[in-house]
């Protein structure tokens, strides 16, 4: 009964938010009235407006009645037409947040500061650049974060923001420098540096404390060392980005730059990978995509969080049980870190999360299993241990004294009453 009156609250909603918009109607079908206020916001887009934040609004809602259209009248003649102009005038006006970097904000006063120009034009050294064979002719590739954008698989709306965080960061030191740059329509060197010490300050320590030389490396030739910082430094926030949760985990961002920085070298070397013969490809990029490095970089790291998140049980499991930001990131402090290799491997211990009932504790015990060489200490919970063995998991199960593990793309159990030394494996109680 209740769900009769539901459908019946929604009719009658629907029929008196008809009835009302029935009298304002100008045409007399949807089709028609689509085409009307479509019209209507074209001429409003074509005429020239000094509000340029209504005029992006209008074009934005003219894009949306277009999609529209289009889907009613299955791409007639007239809306493919209309259709080439609106994707025409989408790369002129764009939304931004202060600096309107896209050809139709030349013109705005904030874009006529020296410094604002100066940060611009660093960006848009692409000299020397080999640009991906999927880059749109290069026609939409404008500076060095587009460049990262198509060799690291970052998102658009990603790569927009942190193209105006980096302006603004470099524009604001630029023009605070003491003393004063002889020319401020040019970068100053001393605001790259400025700028790429307090970026890195925490990798840099990252590095130290772990005995790794960091991946910062640099050409001798000017022009290239102001490529490459401004590169590094793109990098950096373009991973910060698109990290969400992940950045309360600094150290897991200097271990995902740290592999990241190399790639970069590699790519604007042009090095040969020994595996495959062919250029470097990064990590990130292995199976395409506009959100590359969000579904192979981040997802993964991103996915342990919450399923720890979700044994924590809103807060009341002990701490014992689960892994809280800190404990993962303490992980990113080790020199164990490395073992996850790059591109990371999830079958690593980082990437296991115990079932939820619980990780007490409570006895010490090793497995061998027969055709692995490899002995492993791992700790026996409530639930069982995931072995990692040299060809394949395990797990033992306290409860029922057996261990299931996989080989060779088979699933195998071994019980308790197997483990003999003479037959399949052997457990030694520790």
């Amino acid at each position: 009964m209740d769900e009769l009156l539901k459908v019946y609250a929604i009719t009658w909603k629907i029929y008196l938010d008809e009835k009302a918009t029935e009298s304002k109607r100008k045409a007399n079908s949807e089709r028609r009235e689509l085409h009307k206020c479509y019209e209507d916001y074209s001429k409003y887009t074509q005429a020239k407006s000094a509000n340029r934040e209504l005029f992006t609004k209008a074009n934005e809602i003219t894009s949306v009645l277009l999609e529209v259209w289009t889907a009613i009248t299955s791409g007639a003649p007239e809306v493919l037409s209309a259709g080439k102009d609106v994707k025409g005038k989408a790369g002129l006006y764009v939304p931004y947040n202060i600096l309107p970097l896209d050809p139709g904000g030349a013109e705005q006063a904030i874009m006529q500061l020296l410094e604002i120009k100066a940060a611009v034009a660093a960006l848009h050294n692409i000299r020397g650049l080999h640009w991906p064979k999927d880059a749109d002719e290069r026609e939409n590739c404008r500076d060095l974060l587009d460049w990262l954008q198509f060799t690291f698989g970052f998102q658009k709306g990603n790569v927009a923001n942190q193209r105006e965080h980096l302006i603004l960061l470099l524009a604001n030191i630029h023009i605070r420098l003491n003393p004063k740059p002889k020319l401020l329509s040019k970068l100053d060197d001393r605001a790259l540096n400025e700028l790429m010490n307090k970026l890195f300050k925490n990798y840099l320590t990252w590095c130290k404390f772990l005995g790794r030389k960091n991946n910062l490396w640099l050409p001798t030739i000017h022009i290239e060392e102001l490529q490459y910082k401004i590169l590094y430094m793109g990098l950096y926030l373009l991973i910060w980005g698109e990290a969400a949760n992940l950045r309360l985990i600094p150290e897991c961002l200097c271990y995902m730059f740290h592999h990241m920085a190399y790639e970069l070298q590699g790519v604007l070397s042009g090095t040969i990978s020994l595996l495959t013969g062919e250029k470097v490809v990064p990590a990130s990029v292995h199976g395409g995509g506009p959100e590359a490095f969000l579904d192979n970089i981040v997802t993964p790291i991103y996915r342990v969080i919450y399923e720890e998140a979700q044994k924590s049980k809103n807060g009341t499991a002990r701490h014992s049980q689960w892994r809280n930001y800190d404990d993962l990131n303490e992980f990113f402090w080790s020199p164990d870190c490395f073992q996850l290799g790059w591109p990371m491997r999830t079958e690593t211990n980082f990437f296991f999360v115990s079932g939820p009932t619980g990780c007490d504790v409570t006895r010490k015990k090793l497995l061998r299993m027969e055709g692995s060489s490899a002995l492993f200490w791992n700790v026996v919970t409530r639930t069982g241990i995931k072995l990692e063995l040299g060809l394949g998991w395990g797990l033992w199960d306290c409860d029922n004294q057996e261990a299931h593990y996989g080989r060779d793309c088979g699933l195998y159990t071994l019980k308790s009453t197997d483990l003999d030394p003479n037959r399949r494996g052997s457990l030694i109680q520790a």
